[in-house]
């Protein structure tokens, strides 16, 4: 084929693929007309707010120390929400949790684990050392609460262990 019989294919096959297209984007909008107004700008009137960063997760075991006995999570989100409740009595704290499954894993160990995550919720801002204080509180309350020997909190800037007992789980050594 002759360069210009095989550039006149192209250009045709190319300007039937564009025509093509506009046909099939017309035909979409008409099936879901809702597409063309993904790509605008929403202009609501939704008040924005926003407060210094801040993460914090509590790492407890759903094991009475080292028993193999379990601790079942309904029973540590009552604990939590009695914390929570006198909080807001006593001090008017909102600490909001994001309560999650986990397991640790170590050597011959496999414990299930609860995760609460918290933040600096915007709508209820708190200074970073008064979270900071209360989550750790939070986490003895819990810690004693469930017989646990420690219980971990990971915040931003240090990951604190705290330790009733220094046993270490026998497993791990298996």
């Amino acid at each position: 084929m002759p360069d210009f019989a095989l550039q006149l294919t192209l250009s045709i096959s190319f300007y039937s693929s564009n025509i093509l297209n506009r046909q099939l984007n017309a035909l979409l909008l008409v099936i879901f007309p809702t597409l063309n107004e993904v790509s605008k700008p929403v202009h609501t009137k939704m008040k924005k707010s926003s407060t210094s960063s801040f993460r914090a997760v509590i790492t407890i075991g759903l094991e009475e120390g080292y028993t193999g006995l379990p601790v079942s999570k309904k029973p540590v989100i009552k604990h939590l929400q009695n914390f929570q409740t006198r909080l807001i009595n006593d001090k008017a704290i909102y600490l909001s949790a994001k309560v999650s499954d986990c397991a640790i894993v170590l050597g011959g160990q496999q414990e299930p684990h609860l995760q609460l995550s918290f933040i600096n919720y915007p709508k209820f801002p708190l200074k970073i050392e008064v979270l900071k204080r209360e989550i750790q509180a939070l986490a003895e309350y819990l810690c004693k609460e469930t017989k646990q020997n420690r219980v971990v909190i990971e915040f931003d800037d240090e990951t604190v262990m705290l330790e009733i007992q220094t046993e270490i789980d026998p497993r791990i050594n298996s």
